[in-house]
């Protein structure tokens, strides 16, 4: 649904959504699935964010993950939200996108062949 929504309305659409869905639980016409703990999760983020606030960290599937980031791509860009919040998001369900690279058949190696790659050293400069 907030896929089609023009950038500058997603807020809206979001705190909709949380509403009905809320509302469904109040009037027990919903039953709580996976799929509605994620879409409650994500309004949570996003409202959470509005008031200066965070969320738990929260593991979902990693479809869900990818849709929501590119929300947020959008409010960021839209200039909705501080560009901050791609990484508040990256922190919040960082699982999900671990998920989403395990699932990859090229990260994860699984396609295949299997690269092999160096871990990164910290605390070094390029050209010493």
């Amino acid at each position: 649904m907030i896929d089609r929504v023009p950038d500058k309305e997603i807020l809206k659409a979001i705190e909709l959504e949380q509403g009905m869905l809320e509302d469904d639980f109040i009037y027990k016409s919903s039953l709580e699935t996976p799929e509605v703990d994620s879409i409650l999760s994500f309004c949570l983020f996003v409202n959470a964010s509005m008031d200066g606030d965070s969320i738990s960290p929260v593991e979902l599937p990693s479809r869900h993950v990818e849709a929501y980031r590119k929300i947020v791509w959008r409010l960021v860009g839209a200039g909705e939200k501080p560009y901050g919040l791609k990484n508040e998001f990256d922190l919040t369900y960082n699982s999900g996108l671990s998920n989403a690279m395990a699932d990859n058949p090229i990260i994860s190696g699984k396609a295949g062949t299997t690269a092999k790659v160096a871990p990164l050293e910290t605390g070094r400069r390029f050209g010493k």
